[in-house]
């Protein structure tokens, strides 16, 4: 039991603990901390919501959206007095809304168009904006599952993929078995579970934890006593189940303390966790996700697996640290042996024939949203499983064998023996080095110390890496997709000719007698470089066509914040 105590109530390792937690509450608190009003008021638009149907409440946010918009037009009419050209465009628009009589409206006061309620109403526009594209992802949800189960039908039907007994066809009935024909939805308030459920920086500290865990079994291998302790049966084997069991309430303190402390901020800070009996697909995160689970079963399932998955990481990192006498060289290996894991984790593409390394790695336990939200079937000697579920699969395997590994080098591994082959090398090495380093001149010397005495090597290092993650290949403008460009582009739409240069032209004619603010400057440039787009085509006699870039970005990969509008430009 001392053992227990030693480590479960260890003052450093509950610091550590308490630190980790305060660190992820401030991240938290800090991304959230200028978002009180838009929250505190999503709360209210999300219950006009939740008291309608999905469709009348996507129409009723559109109206009242259209609204706030022609506010904002009304305001420019009342500031554009020196532009009458402008001045008589905002007033059709104004008109067109408010009603021919909006002007004497404004003159007497009975329509407001003052500033400070238009600007009142830009926040309002942001969470009407939020909960729209959540009623949406409702309303389009049942057609996504639809285009899955059609696209597999489609895809058997062609050659290429229907040959009996292949894996391509078997991936793709699988997928349609394992995608439900429906799913009930419902709208609620979604961040905190969200938040919860692409969480990273939560499950890299509970590795930090787990890490100073496994590390405190080697308190009498710090103290020299590693010999002493070894020599009695109690200190091979009994010891040795105790820290193998003592890691899974060690991890289940670090997951609730970590994770649900900062799950509990979360709610405190959105407002609540909404009905927990609603499916996890009624949250946009969720839509990849093939298995029916209420966010209640969600959250049981999410906190069981990270326990078993930070146990058995705790008995991956010590099986390391007892497998290597030298302590300085067993950290070490720990160390080389997680990079190793991270780089395939982050690095393998799904398309390579390898990508199975990504789910059989101890980060998926770490980073569960990287592989739980993305479906993608692993081909496993011809027969496709699902790549989280192979994680799943081997985890009770691994904790056994792991266990199993862990006794077996307590029992069996020696504090003292043969000299250790890589200190023995490392001496080969040192031999000739040092013999080099003596005939240094000063400044080598000094150079030297500053760059291997004193580690400047890691800091040139490490400013090398910042550095390749910064400088990276040029990508592709895209100026051309911003929503300005895709607005003139799509007014423009149709085959590039003459006709087309003229319109330019007009238009820009048009803006030039207009006064030259931010805005009509911008309207400017965007035409004068659409202009140059048709000239050259022209010239070139390509037969281009003149379109809403947006839609074909999408199609081409360019990273959208919103994964339901690349699926829309899609359809």
């Amino acid at each position: 039991m001392s053992e227990w105590r030693r480590v479960l109530c260890s003052g450093r390792l509950l610091g550590l603990l308490a630190l980790l937690l305060a660190l992820n509450i401030v991240l938290l608190a800090a991304e959230n901390a200028n978002r009180r009003e838009f929250l505190a008021l999503y709360q209210s638009v999300l219950r006009e919501a939740q008291a309608q149907e999905p469709e009348a409440s996507l129409r009723a946010i559109d109206a009242e959206l259209a609204q706030i918009r022609a506010r904002g037009t009304l305001y420019q009419w009342t500031q554009s007095e020196d532009d009458e050209e402008l001045r008589d465009m905002l007033a059709e628009e104004c008109a067109a809304y408010f009603g021919e009589d909006f002007a004497e409206r404004v003159a007497d006061g009975t329509l407001d168009a003052g500033r400070e309620t238009v600007m009142g109403l830009y926040q309002r526009q942001e969470v009407l904006r939020a909960v729209r594209e959540q009623v949406r992802y409702i309303l389009d949800y049942p057609a996504y599952l639809d285009r899955v189960h059609a696209n597999a039908k489609q895809m058997a039907a062609l050659a290429i993929f229907n040959r009996q007994g292949s894996f391509p066809i078997r991936n793709i009935e699988k997928t349609d078995r394992d995608f439900p024909v429906s799913v009930a939805l419902k709208l609620d308030n979604d961040y905190a579970l969200t938040m919860l459920a692409t969480d990273q920086i939560g499950g890299y500290s509970l590795l930090v934890y787990v890490l100073a865990l496994a590390l405190s079994f080697l308190e009498e291998r710090k103290r020299g006593l590693w010999s002493l302790v070894h020599g009695t049966a109690d200190g091979r084997v009994r010891l040795a189940v105790q820290r193998a069991f003592i890691l899974l309430p060690g991890t289940a303190l670090g997951t609730a303390v970590i994770l649900g402390g900062k799950l509990l901020a979360a709610g405190q800070i959105y407002g609540g966790f909404g009905d927990l009996s609603r499916t996890v697909q009624s949250m946009a995160v969720f839509h990849d996700v093939p298995w029916v689970l209420s966010t209640g079963q969600f959250l049981v399932f999410y906190f069981v697996l990270k326990i078993l998955g930070m146990w058995l990481l705790g008995l991956a990192v010590w099986a390391i640290l007892q497998g290597v006498n030298h302590l300085p060289l067993a950290i070490g290996a720990c160390g080389v042996v997680l990079a190793a894991e991270y780089l395939a984790f982050r690095l393998i593409p799904d398309s390579y024939a390898i990508v199975f390394l990504r789910y059989v790695n101890l980060f998926a336990l770490v980073d569960v949203p990287a592989v739980a939200l993305h479906y993608l079937n692993l081909n496993i000697f011809g027969c496709p499983v699902q790549g989280f579920l192979l994680t799943l699969y081997l985890v009770p395997f691994l904790l056994v064998l792991l266990g199993g590994v862990d006794l077996l080098l307590a029992e069996r591994k020696k504090p003292v023996s043969r000299q250790n082959s890589l200190l023995t090398l490392a001496d080969r090495i040192r031999v000739p080095f040092s013999r080099a380093v003596g005939r240094l001149r000063l400044p080598g010397m000094e150079l030297f110390k500053l760059l291997w005495l004193q580690k400047g090597v890691l800091v040139l290092l490490a400013l090398g890496l910042f550095a390749a993650s910064v400088l990276k290949a040029p990508v592709p403008d895209k100026t051309l997709y911003d929503t300005e460009m895709a607005g003139v582009s799509a007014s423009l739409t149709g085959p590039i000719t003459q006709d087309t240069i003229g319109e330019i032209d007009a238009r820009v004619e048009r803006y030039s007698t207009w006064r030259q603010d931010e805005t009509v400057l911008r309207q400017l440039n965007i035409l004068a470089t659409v202009r140059d787009r048709a000239e050259r085509s022209i010239a070139a006699q390509d037969g281009m066509w003149l379109i809403n870039p947006v839609p074909a970005a999408a199609l081409m990969g360019v990273e959208s914040p919103n994964q339901y509008q690349r699926q829309n430009c899609v359809v």
